[in-house]
């Protein structure tokens, strides 16, 4: 699973919305802010599984009327904004920017990629990346894989003027000297290549990071019953038949499954047979140091196309 950057299959009504020229964090300027995460919250018991790795899955994650917002929002993503094509991965994107609006932003506040992060033990830099999927009926199955990757991110200026790189074993849970959570710093294509890390504009400071934690959050789907696939299979080994996971995740709505990527985090897009699927997806991140530490460098699942 990546971020989309393939040919544009959708028709579009609108154009998408631009991304910031200058690198910075996530900051709503102009829209009021969500409620506290913990008014959204319908299921604060998130179910710890461990086979056959270890992962979260959560059942009614948001209270009804901001589950049934969040459906709204996806349909409205899905009809009126320019989706692309993976073209190596038979699925739509569109991914989160500074100018997502609406409900959609949960996804995107400190709060929520710490809360995730936490429950999974893992510590993560402050760099998110994600969006929503969407496969149209019949798409083909996806390739077990790890999600364990280098990827990149622009470095930006902190609000003191301060240029940080993520320090090794750095986290996201408070900026130092405050009490405070540190800022959502979300990829930007147009500045460096999130898979790639070429830089698309001349000055531009690149860093490199590793995917630490992925999540799939289950939105704006008709109501799932077995035997019309769409599931997220987790495999044992990298070599395991897509149609024969270890275990399967319905796309059923207001559902969650969270894992941390690691070297055997190993997963898959199962075909849909009846029903479109759609889902949030997004990663959060952790420094190279950490990752060489803990794995070493090789074990990276270096990006194939």
């Amino acid at each position: 699973m990546a971020q989309a950057r393939g040919s544009q299959v959708r028709p579009a009504k609108r154009a998408a919305p631009s991304s910031s020229p200058k690198p910075s964090a996530v900051r709503s300027r102009r829209e009021a802010p969500l409620p506290p995460l913990r008014e959204l919250l319908a299921n604060r018991r998130w179910s710890l599984r461990k086979e056959p790795f270890p992962h979260a899955f959560v059942d009614e994650v948001f209270v009804p009327e901001f589950a049934a917002e969040l459906d709204a929002a996806c349909a409205k993503v899905l009809s009126g904004e320019r989706l692309r094509h993976f073209g190596w991965y038979d699925a739509h994107a569109w991914n989160f920017s500074e100018t997502t609006s609406g409900p959609l932003r949960v996804f995107i506040t400190p709060e929520w990629r710490d809360m995730v992060a936490s429950v999974l033990g893992v510590r993560v830099t402050p760099h998110v990346a994600g969006g929503i999927h969407h496969h149209d009926i019949g798409s083909a199955n996806g390739m077990v894989h790890s999600d364990y990757n280098p990827v990149y991110f622009p470095l930006i200026d902190e609000p003191a003027g301060d240029r940080k790189r993520p320090a090794a074993g750095a986290g996201s849970r408070r900026r130092a000297g405050s009490g405070t959570l540190a800022p959502v710093q979300l990829s930007q294509a147009n500045l460096v290549g999130y898979t790639t890390g070429v830089a698309e504009r001349p000055g531009v400071e690149i860093v490199p990071v590793a995917r630490a934690v992925v999540f799939l959050y289950y939105l704006g789907n008709e109501p799932w019953v077995r035997g019309d696939g769409g599931e997220t299979g987790l495999y044992r080994r990298s070599s395991d038949p897509v149609d024969r996971p270890a275990a399967a995740i319905p796309p059923r709505n207001n559902t969650l499954v969270a894992f941390e990527c690691t070297p055997s985090s190993f997963h898959s897009f199962i075909t849909n047979r009846r029903l479109e699927r759609n889902c949030v997806i997004a990663w959060f991140h952790r420094t190279i140091d950490e990752v060489e530490s803990r794995w070493g460098s090789e074990a990276l699942e270096r990006w194939k196309v």
